[in-house]
C-alpha cells in the first residue's frame, strides 16, 4: 500500500488535509511526535496518510520532515499550508502554488547592502510534471466541497524565509521583489522542507500552497476566512495530485539459482568454452576452461 506524509504548519491547514481522509488514529514517535494517521481511497489505490502539525520556520520543518521520512518511509511527502501572494498582478486570494523550487532569502553576506547568495530547494520531477499537467485540468476543483469562486493553479517558484511580511512597503518584500523576481508566493517552511527531502532522495517531495494573502491588508483578509479558504483549496489539489500520482515500487533483480550446465555458452577468442550465468552485480562465468597452446593444441 502507497504511503504518504503530509506536514502543515497550522491546525486550519491541517483541518483541511484531515477531511480527506477516512479511519483516523493516533501515531506517536518514540520521540514524542504526534501524527494522525488515516486512509485516503483515490479509487485507484488505497494510500496510508501521515498528518502532522508542526509549528511555523524552516529549522522544525527540516526536524520533523527527516523524522516523518525515517519513522514511515513514504512514497511522498508533501508540504500543504497557505503562504502571501507576493506577485499581485499574477495570483489572486484562493489560487494554489504547486512549487518547482523554493528559494532561501535569508542567506547571503552583509555589507553596505545585503548581497544574496540563493539558496535553491528542488520538487522531485515526477511531482512537478504531475502538477503542471493537473493545473491544467478541472478535476481536482470536484474535491472542494463548496462553491467559491474557481481559482487557479501555478506551478512556480516559492521563496521561504524567517519573516512574516505584512506590507508590499516593507525592506522585505522590495528585496524579494528585486531579486526573486520569479517568485509568486512566500512563506517560512518550504526551503527546509526541501532540505530535508534532498537528503532522502528516495521520497518525492514538493509544496503546495493556497494564497491567503497578497501581503498588505493581511489581517483584514484573514479575518474574512481565507485562510480556511486558501488551506481548502491546497489540500483539494494535493489529494488530486495523490489521486493520480503511479507510486514508486522497487524492483528487487532476480538472483539466478540455475545449474552452470543450464547457463549460455561462452566461446572465447581461443576457442576455450565455459558457462555463463548472469547474477546480481555482473555477469559469472562457470565451468571448464581450455588453454591452446599457440599451435592450436
Amino acid at each position: 500500500m502507497p504511503c504518504a506524509v503530509i506536514l502543515t504548519a497550522l491546525s486550519v491547514e491541517r483541518s483541511a488535509v484531515c477531511a480527506h481522509l477516512s479511519d483516523i488514529q493516533k501515531e506517536i514517535h518514540p520521540r514524542g511526535t504526534i501524527y494522525r494517521w488515516g486512509k485516503f481511497d483515490s479509487s485507484k489505490d488505497v494510500w496510508d496518510v501521515a498528518v502532522v502539525e508542526i509549528g511555523a520556520g524552516n529549522p522544525g520543518v527540516a526536524m520533523e520532515a527527516e523524522r516523518a521520512i525515517t519513522h514511515f518511509n513514504p512514497d511522498v511527502i508533501l508540504f500543504v499550508g497557505v503562504a502571501g501572494g507576493i506577485k499581485e498582478k499574477d495570483v489572486a486570494l484562493g489560487d494554489v502554488v504547486a512549487s518547482t523550487k523554493i528559494y532561501g532569502y535569508e542567506s547571503g553576506k552583509a555589507e553596505q547592502t545585503f548581497k544574496p547568495r540563493p539558496e535553491i530547494g528542488l520538487s522531485a520531477y515526477r511531482l512537478e510534471q504531475l502538477a503542471i499537467f493537473e493545473a491544467g485540468e478541472d478535476d481536482w476543483l470536484k474535491r472542494l466541497s463548496v462553491s467559491e469562486p474557481i481559482p487557479r493553479v501555478f506551478v512556480a517558484p516559492i521563496a521561504a524565509g524567517e519573516k512574516v511580511i505584512a506590507s508590499t512597503k516593507s525592506e522585505v518584500f522590495q528585496f524579494l521583489r528585486s531579486n526573486y523576481g520569479d517568485a509568486v508566493a512566500v512563506e517560512m517552511e518550504g526551503f527546509g522542507f526541501l532540505e530535508a527531502a534532498r537528503a532522502n532522495q528516495q521520497v518525492s517531495a514538493m509544496v503546495i500552497r493556497g494564497i491567503s494573502d497578497l501581503i498588505d491588508n493581511k489581517a483584514k483578509v484573514d479575518k474574512a476566512g481565507y485562510q480556511e479558504i486558501a488551506a481548502r483549496h491546497a489540500s483539494a489539489f494535493a489529494f488530486e495530485m495523490l489521486a493520480k500520482l503511479e507510486p514508486k515500487h522497487e524492483v528487487v533483480p532476480e538472483v539466478s539459482t540455475s545449474k552452470p550446465a543450464s547457463g549460455m555458452t561462452q566461446i572465447n577468442n581461443d576457442n576455450s568454452k565455459g558457462t555463463q550465468n548472469q547474477v546480481w552485480g555482473g555477469t559469472n562465468y562457470m565451468g571448464e576452461i581450455h588453454i591452446h597452446n599457440s599451435d592450436g593444441k
